[in-house]
């Protein structure tokens, strides 16, 4: 007898079934193997329909291939059509992994249930919202010396891990040259090849040298030193030897070390040990015109080494910190500038001579000279410092000339080779490059401005909602707006006066205001800042709140309103409501226990339009942290020690109260999502308003929170210590002695799992979010002055909070795969739902909670705008039945009863005997008694 056909359906590796007679009935077969599906150890475990199975029921169950009928002239029923469903599952497992024991089998089981329904549904796994870093801007350019080019066309300048190549001209930007991945440390020196203009070499933190071509953009070359180098110069008399200033830490708990200048020949990769400082570091390296000498300096002495004769050392002992060296080009002398502004000019001769040396002193600078530079002609000096002035000495006149008000200290000084330009970093991140002839500025290219240790004040950033730049502040009173798509400084605006000069001979130094909170409104040209300054005399806080505004035809903020003293003590957080609406309000906190809401006034025939306190408010003697404001600018949150309370910002009505298990020390709303964020020193807290409940809450040390109100994300920044000590291949051991590392987590507000997770090693102090038509992008600001930039494309955007459901397929997906589709009970009734008056109900529904009368009074009224009533209610519509019968079929209905079977004829003989009136008052009962 012929073996029957295997089903369609199964799949191509199922071998046949035993031989059976045929029948028109479905029957399921015993098969002599079941069709099988590879595991990950190797073996074949047996499957049912395309379904694993699991465990011992693979082992007990033996699988059985179905025969489907098919309808005469007809094909077999496509499978279903894929439903686009939602899994959170971010990865789902390629094969299935080895499990020991039934606990195993239940971890496997559960973490691949979503994935297994998903897969028999056909129901694609959409991945998560997928970040990835994108670029590095910004970087510290005003630590080192500027370097041109050696036909003055282009200057170099390191910043961070980077070399940024400008044009001499326009100082616009030229390219990048970016190290490796794998290689993030930082560089600390930058010179031009000796014959070949198109290499640069560059020197690290990590002791590392290499050789940069222009042309490429690519590292041909690289050394290791095996020490942290600080200074490299080239000898235009030997341009295969470079000279290093190296720095180690030989024993790492006492902190000493040494500081060594060596000569590296880079054909051989060995160096020669010229000099070493086992007490002070070496700051500076110049080598003279002809080659012969090398010049560097300690602290307190400056030393000449002759390069035939290494062990030929000359110093110039000087009882005067030094601060800045250089050698002149063509005389046999170099300045020295010190710390109280003195400019000494050696002489050589003298030196070499070990005579008494010979020296004359230039002096105008009340404060420590940071740089001097030689013209190529030997004929002037350059000098400038603290006092933030430029002075160009004539060496053989004496006569000075000055440029002033520079704003910022002056920290290097560079010249050109065809002595057209100077070039002149400043203690704010900027170089300024000035035209030698007129004295002029040509331009100014700056970074982000510089992380002020010593005053304990993070860097801070904000997005500029107009036109999606960053707004850094925290160094001085001063705002940087910043394009990181261009890499450049679009403006710095003077929030409050500040002097260049500070510094007082024999006072204090005077207190300068700084800006501690900027806030911005979106979608309008608004913005309010508070600057503080404390007097050290009284203990008391200066601040003032001030609120600006955009002019298009000046390209910049201009200040409206001006408050002194908004608060009794300093201001401890600022908000502005986001989105623009018929009233724009704006709120601020103060450690006097009060928090205030500000309004702005229309304009009158008298004044303009200006800033105002609508009120004010507090909450059981608390000193109040932050402020936000909800997306429709209804509530206005503000944080009082362990609390989020929740206010009216039109009036002084409390409406909700949040306790949180901690201090809270930040709150913002989520966009419209109904989230609320918070957070303290050690925890994250996610409010859900909908249910005025605590949503979840994570235990992890935060430094920063930014959040995205367009996408309903936000991101959290936390630091890790990893000190520890390490060695190179020559034994000693060098490195930072603090070294921390930063996460960076994205979350949602549905999940205390992140989306996404970068670790970065350095401090991240500051980060926020920009929305593009690409995706969105992340900003985030480290101590070096970096901006690194994370992106999120817009395919890979993330769902909706209120779309983010798990939707698991139907169960009865598997037999309609069988079986067919199976139509759907058609409904008793077709009941259109569309109220006349929705839009009037959703109108009052979409209103401020806080202005909803009680729900018992507006329930029903609501609730008639909603449901459409009935023409006819069960009671009457029973009636009206009873009636027609009773009237029209009465008699056919007495009939009806006894023109049935025996049985129907003996329980329908009682009803037969009533009247037909009093019947109805019995059906009247009984549908009363169910209504009740």
């Amino acid at each position: 007898m012929p073996k029957p056909a295997l089903s369609p359906s199964a799949p191509a590796s199922a071998r046949k079934a035993k031989a059976a007679p045929s029948t028109p009935a479905v029957s399921a077969r015993k098969a002599k193997s079941a069709p099988s599906t590879p595991t990950s150890a190797g073996k074949v475990k047996p499957a049912v329909n395309g379904v694993k199975l699991n465990g011992k029921e693979a082992e007990a169950k033996k699988a059985k291939v179905v025969k489907l009928p098919k309808p005469n002239g007809t094909a077999a029923p496509p499978p279903p059509a894929p439903i686009v469903n939602h899994v959170e599952s971010a990865t789902t497992p390629a094969s299935k992994p080895s499990r020991k024991g039934a606990r195993g089998a239940r971890r496997y089981r559960t973490s691949n249930s979503a994935s297994s329904i998903a897969q028999l549904a056909h129901v694609p796994v959409v991945q998560l919202p997928v970040w990835k870093p994108s670029s590095l801007v910004g970087g510290s350019v005003g630590k080192n010396p500027i370097v041109f080019s050696r036909d003055s066309t282009f200057y170099f300048c390191v910043a961070g891990s980077r070399i940024k190549v400008h044009s001499a001209t326009t100082g616009l930007l030229i390219r990048t040259l970016a190290q490796p991945v794998e290689s993030s440390d930082t560089l600390t020196a930058l010179e031009v090849h000796a014959e070949d203009p198109q290499l640069i070499f560059t020197a690290s933190s990590t002791g590392t040298l290499r050789m940069w071509s222009l042309e490429t953009g690519k590292v041909e070359k690289k050394w290791e030193i095996g020490e942290n180098i600080t200074h490299i110069r080239v000898n235009r008399h030997e341009p295969h030897y470079v000279y290093v200033i190296t720095t180690s830490v030989a024993v790492p708990v006492s902190g000493k070390g040494t500081s060594s200048l060596y000569k590296f020949y880079m054909r051989k990769k060995t160096k020669q040990l010229l000099y070493r400082s086992k007490k002070q570091s070496l700051l500076s390296l110049d080598i003279s015109a002809d080659g012969s000498y090398i010049a560097t300096h300690t602290a307190g002495a400056c030393t000449l080494i002759s390069v035939e004769v290494p062990t030929d050392v000359y110093h110039c002992l000087s009882e005067i910190p030094i601060m800045s060296l250089a050698i002149h080009p063509t005389a046999q002398y170099l300045a020295a500038g010190d710390f109280t502004g003195k400019i000494t000019l050696w002489h050589c001769g003298s030196v070499i001579a070990k005579e008494k040396p010979i020296s004359s002193v230039l002096h105008w600078h009340p404060h420590q000279v940071n740089g001097v530079a030689f013209s190529a002609d030997g004929e002037y000096l350059l000098s400038g410092g603290d006092e933030a002035v430029l002075v160009v000495w004539q060496l053989s006149t004496r006569r000075k000339q000055f440029l002033p008000r520079l704003s910022s200290p002056i920290r290097s000084l560079s010249i050109s080779p065809d002595q057209a330009m100077y070039a002149v970093t400043h203690g704010d991140n900027s170089i300024r490059v000035i035209a030698s002839a007129t004295m002029f500025t040509k331009f100014i290219s700056a970074g982000p401005p510089p992380y002020d240790t010593s005053s304990g004040r993070p860097w801070q950033m904000i997005r500029e909602p107009r036109d999606d730049s960053v707004a850094i502040f925290g160094l001085g009173g001063s705002l940087q707006f910043y394009d990181v798509t261009a890499d450049q400084r679009l403006q710095q605006l003077e929030v409050t006066s500040t002097e260049s000069s500070a510094k007082v001979k024999g006072r204090p130094s005077v207190n300068v205001a700084v800006v501690t909170h900027v806030a911005f409104a979106a979608n309008n040209a608004w913005m309010m800042t508070v600057d503080d300054r404390l007097d050290g005399t009284a203990s008391m806080w200066e601040s003032r709140l001030k609120f600006w505004n955009y002019k298009p035809d000046s390209a910049t903020y201009v200040m409206n309103t001006r408050v002194d003293r908004p608060h009794k003590g300093h201001v401890t957080g600022v908000a502005i409501s986001e989105r623009k609406s018929a009233v724009l309000r704006a709120a601020t906190t103060g450690s006097d226990k009060y928090f205030r809401v500000w309004t702005l006034l229309p304009p009158n025939a008298d004044s303009q339009e200006a800033w105002s306190c609508l009120y004010s408010g507090a909450y059981r003697e608390l000193v109040p942290e932050s402020a936000s404001f909800s997306s429709d600018n209804s509530l206005v949150a503000v944080t009082f020690h362990q609390v989020v309370t929740l206010w009216s910002a039109s009036g002084n009505l409390l409406h909700s109260v949040l306790t949180a298990p901690s201090p809270v020390r930040s709150v913002d709303f989520l966009g419209g999502s109904g989230y609320v964020i918070s957070y303290s020193g050690h925890f994250l807290h996610v409010w859900d308003l909908l249910k005025g409940a605590l949503w979840w809450s994570l235990r992890v040390n935060i430094a920063h929170l930014a959040v995205d109100n367009a996408s309903c994300q936000f991101a959290v920044i936390t630091h890790e210590d990893i000190s520890r000590p390490r060695k190179n291949k020559f034994g000693l051991v060098h490195g930072i002695p603090e070294e921390v590392s930063s996460r960076i987590l994205v979350f949602e507000a549905d999940s205390p799992t992140p989306v996404a997770t970068f670790v970065r090693r350095g401090r991240c102090l500051s980060s926020t979010f920009l929305p593009k038509a690409s995706g969105t992008e992340l900003v985030v600001l480290n101590d070096v002055g970096e901006l690194e930039v994370f992106v999120q494309p817009r395919a890979a955007a993330s769902v909706p909070i209120v779309g983010r459901r798990i939707e698991v397929a139907p169960q009865t997906a598997a037999l309609s795969s069988l079986y067919g589709k199976v139509s759907a009970p058609s409904p008793r009734r077709d009941r259109q739902v569309a109220p006349r008056h929705a839009s009037v109900a959703n109108a009052a529904l979409q209103a401020p909670a806080h202005a909803h009368p009680p729900p018992t009074r507006f329930f029903l009224s609501t609730m008639e705008l909603l449901l459409e009533p009935r023409k006819d209610t069960t009671t009457q519509a029973a009636m009206d039945e009873i009636d027609t019968a009773e009237n029209v079929n009465g008699s056919a209905l007495v009939n009806g009863w006894t023109a049935g079977d025996d049985h129907e004829h003996d329980d329908a003989e009682a009803y037969v005997k009533l009247e037909p009136r009093e019947l109805r008052k019995m059906f009247k009962r009984v549908l009363t008694a169910l209504e009740q």
